[in-house]
């Protein structure tokens, strides 16, 4: 079987789980210089459209945003998260480790250290769907959290947090304040006004975001 993909991963260890995963037995990696791939290079033509956030998504936003920085704040004073303004995947798999080192030598605060961790972990992703996908993307992942919490106890928990639960009835009872739907919308009315017979590919980064475009143009 051969198969080829043009973003396999943007990490080694990513790499290596899909490699794993799919019982893959040899890696082949082509830069875009290779002769090979030279007779196929297209030159892109990258437009870059900022897009502001409307003050209804923020005051949305800004609860999470606020203990997003109380749980940072508490891991770095119990000495397990590095002092970085900014908390990457890797800061965190960081403090994970320190973490379980720490349960291994039975100190009691790296069980708390450890629940922050797995919370903070859920509020980044919460904060990202938020920023950049919208509050349809958010309200599927909480709800598909909500029906798989049976089977994960820390998942049960998030779900049930005060800030989670005022979240989701935000999200609930008020309409999509994302503005990038309508800017799409917009930027593709205008591709086939400049020429009808084109043809237009979206990208999104999560599924979720496909089943909302579909029914976004199904519904226009």
């Amino acid at each position: 079987i051969l198969a080829a993909t043009a973003s396999p991963g943007t990490r080694e260890d990513q790499i290596k789980s899909v490699a794993k995963e799919l019982n893959i037995g040899f890696l082949h990696f082509t830069k875009k210089s290779d002769v090979l791939l030279q007779p196929y290079a297209v030159d892109l033509e990258v437009t870059t459209h900022y897009l502001e956030l409307p003050e209804e998504l923020r005051m949305i936003i800004q609860p999470i945003q606020q203990q997003y920085q109380q749980e940072v704040d508490s891991l770095q004073r119990l000495g397990f998260l590095a002092p970085v303004q900014f908390v990457s995947s890797k800061h965190l798999d960081q403090a994970q480790q320190r973490a379980s080192r720490a349960i291994a030598h039975r100190d009691v605060r790296a069980y708390d250290a450890a629940r922050k961790i797995a919370d903070l972990r859920r509020i980044l992703m919460v904060l990202n769907l938020l920023q950049t996908q919208g509050m349809g993307s958010t309200k599927l992942f909480l709800d598909r959290a909500d029906e798989e919490q049976s089977d994960e106890r820390k998942t049960s928990r998030f779900i049930r947090l005060p800030f989670i639960l005022q979240l989701r009835q935000s999200l609930d009872d008020c309409e999509e304040f994302h503005p990038k739907f309508s800017a799409m919308k917009q930027l593709i009315r205008s591709a086939f006004e400049l020429n009808p017979d084109g043809k237009v590919i979206l990208f999104t980064e999560f599924r979720d975001t496909v089943d909302l475009l579909a029914q976004e143009f199904s519904n226009d």
